[in-house]
């Protein structure tokens, strides 16, 4: 399970408006504070803060059957503050 593969930012590629680079990281290696990107139908790799979602509500739907059994969907929000990727990298967790 610790195997599987997650895209992390590289905060290093982060300066100004300069477009973000995506790392791949196992997710024995992720570590608090990273920034993890998820895309549709992906596996979450841990509990994770929504920052962004690509539904103008900031809604995104999650499958949590593994965690707790039940088969629907659950609604989750992404944070009402919108992030720019030079403020994405300096969030510490």
């Amino acid at each position: 399970m610790n195997n599987k593969l997650a895209e992390v930012l590289d905060v290093s590629s982060v300066e100004g408006n300069s477009e973000p680079r995506w790392s791949v990281k196992k997710w024995m290696y992720l570590a608090p504070g990273d920034i993890v990107r998820l895309k549709q139908d992906f596996e979450v790799p841990a509990d994770l803060m929504i920052l962004q979602s690509a539904n103008k509500n900031g809604v995104v739907y999650v499958d949590t059957m593994n965690w707790d059994g039940e088969t629907n969907l659950k609604e989750k929000y992404a944070s009402n503050k919108t992030f720019t990727n030079e403020q994405l990298s300096h969030i510490k967790g």
